[in-house]
């Protein structure tokens, strides 16, 4: 149940859970239902450590984001959160995805919208591709200064697409409540996406959205489901938000177009806000842990047992390849930071970790081989795979807090 919406402005006031002794950053990845299985497992680990008390920021991605949500934004205690997570992982977004894009009233705005917006905005490109092809012919175009055809642009933004019911049916599970609705415990919740049009982070916040090249949404009374929504639009098989926004940068007011999808496309841990080399000049929502607890979901090297031949398979293999590289960086950035002790420690649970790297293994230990493959969707989950995703998102939180943060007590 989401807590009554209540706007806020700027950080969260002081509280008795607002001082000093919020020092953590927790980060947890995208990666679909599997995420938010294993997830839940890791801050099962932290509510029983009394860290949970302690945290200062959650940032999330994608699956991460849907958690993250539904913790910060919900009213009760955390039995009562876990038993809604769960429920949530048997049923899943699948057919609420189908119900909200067949029936009434979204099917009369999606499917027409969609067909439309995607026939104009593809005839768009075609003219201008043509055109541009032949001013180079002609030896008209010059590559170092805007074109005329620059100009040609789809006249309608897409909002009428598949996304829009994957929206629709993310507010029914975290409900009506807005970033600036009160927050359970009053920690920030930052929410990642990337912004395509410039390649560069959204940040949706508690306390602040935007990204650097636009400034900061004037308001910043965002459905947390549109938020969510955007962090998780995975490219493949989803087309990005089209949205206009009221920017604040530089004390001047502008209206803004963005196309936002995936976060995991920027950064798939969610730890980029958490960088202590991090300037609010920059970007927004920047913070600064003394700790950093990382949560990731992904599932480690490729198998090797693939054969991508066809161009699906070539442009996805291409994509998650780019992907995981860009996820790679960002886990050196924090070994580097965590070797520099710009930060105190940090922790990585880390579902594709190879399991003979487990220092200490309990008994029942669930293994790497039995969990790394299941799919990052939103599709119903079994009770085997939902035991086995948490139970071992349990056991290495538990092994690396001890192993590597043993000031965390």
């Amino acid at each position: 149940m989401c807590v009554a919406n209540a706007e806020k402005e700027g950080p969260a006031e002081t509280t008795e859970h607002s001082n000093a002794h919020r020092n953590i950053g927790l980060a947890l990845s995208g990666g679909g239902s599997r995420a938010i299985a294993f997830h839940l497992g890791c801050l099962r680990v932290l509510q029983a450590r009394g860290l949970l008390d302690r945290i200062q920021v959650i940032s999330s991605v994608s699956g991460g984001s849907v958690i993250s949500a539904m913790y910060a934004y919900s009213d009760g205690n955390f039995q009562a959160f876990d038993e809604r997570v769960i429920k949530f992982l048997r049923s899943g977004l699948n057919v609420r995805i189908l119900r909200n894009f067949l029936f009434p009233p979204i099917f009369l705005a999606s499917a027409p919208g969609t067909v439309l917006s995607g026939m104009m905005a593809t005839g768009a490109w075609a003219s201008r591709a043509v055109l541009r092809l032949w001013s180079r012919i002609t030896g008209t175009l010059d590559p170092g200064r805007p074109h005329w055809t620059d100009k040609i642009q789809s006249p309608y933004m897409r909002r009428f697409t598949r996304a829009l019911a994957f929206e629709k049916a993310l507010s029914e599970v975290v409900g009506k409540a807005t970033l600036s609705s009160e927050r359970h415990q009053m920690f920030d919740v930052v929410i990642n996406a990337c912004e395509l049009r410039t390649g560069t982070a959204f940040r949706f916040g508690s306390r602040e959205s935007g990204c650097w090249r636009y400034g900061r949404l004037k308001d910043n009374n965002v459905p947390v489901s549109f938020a969510i929504a955007a962090s998780a639009a995975y490219p493949v098989f989803l087309p990005p938000f089209d949205q206009k926004f009221l920017f604040v940068k530089d004390s001047t007011e502008a209206e803004g177009r963005v196309l936002l999808t995936d976060g995991g496309v920027f950064d798939n841990l969610g730890i980029s806000c958490m960088f202590p080399d991090r300037k609010g000049k920059y970007g927004t929502n920047t913070f600064n842990p003394e700790y950093i607890i990382c949560c990731n979901a992904g599932q480690g090297q490729f198998r090797g047992d693939g054969y991508p031949y066809l161009w699906p398979a070539r442009m996805i293999g291409a994509f998650e390849s780019v992907f995981r590289k860009a996820t790679d960086a960002n886990m050196s950035r924090l070994f580097d930071a965590g070797r520099a002790k710009t930060i105190k420690g940090f922790a990585m649970p880390y579902l594709g970790l190879k399991d003979d790297q487990v220092r200490v293994k309990p008994e029942g230990f669930v293994t790497r081989e039995s969990v790394m493959s299941y799919p990052t969707n939103f599709s119903a989950m079994s009770e085997e795979m939902i035991e086995r995703l948490t139970t071992r998102g349990e056991q290495l939180t538990n092994a690396m807090l001890d192993a590597y943060c043993p000031g965390l007590k």
